[in-house]
């Protein structure tokens, strides 16, 4: 029969493997966590950032639409200041209408100066959410995700361990001795 100083020791080796396996399992669990939180924050600050550079767009369409108006606007009324004064001038035919054409020209210009420069914000856009999303992705990636595989390896392997320590201090009982079922 086994004496009780052994049964402690051997009680002792199981309980301070068992603690350590805990300790792995928490270990695990606390990375993970910490991993999760990572991944959820990188997502937020980047949906954050995607939201502010779709209303700074919105507000650059806005803007646009507001100065294509006025530019219309305006011509609209260079038009019809020509118009009342050529007519009140008795002026007529390819001089007015050569005053008009340049009006219309100038419109259609600024508009297209208005446009063009909207695109250029809009791509400059698209690229600002293209590096949004590269540094979300390099954040969740800068965080290594714990491994199960690696945690599952330490805790056999404290296992293995705590047996062989168990084993190597007290041969007889790895000797095929009942002396563990007697206790």
């Amino acid at each position: 029969m086994c004496d009780v100083t052994t049964a402690l020791i051997i009680g002792g080796s199981a309980i301070a493997t068992a603690t350590g396996v805990a300790g792995d399992i928490m270990s695990h669990e606390a990375q993970m966590e910490a991993y999760n939180q990572n991944v959820r924050s990188a997502q937020q600050a980047a949906r954050l950032q995607a939201q502010l550079i779709n209303e700074q767009q919105e507000q650059e369409a806005q803007a646009t639409a507001r100065t294509i108006f006025e530019q219309d606007l305006e011509a609209r009324r260079a038009e019809a200041a020509t118009l009342v004064s050529a007519g009140e001038s008795g002026i007529a035919g390819a001089s007015v209408d050569m005053i008009l054409d340049d009006i219309e020209r100038q419109r259609l210009r600024a508009n297209v100066d208005a446009r063009r420069q909207f695109r250029a914000g809009a791509r400059q856009a698209h690229f600002q959410k293209l590096a949004v999303e590269a540094q979300r992705r390099s954040r969740i990636n800068s965080m290594s995700q714990p491994s199960g595989w690696a945690t599952g390896l330490s805790v056999f392997g404290r296992l293995g361990a705590g047996t062989a320590n168990v084993f190597a201090k007290y041969p007889q009982i790895g000797a095929g001795s009942n002396d563990l079922v007697r206790i």
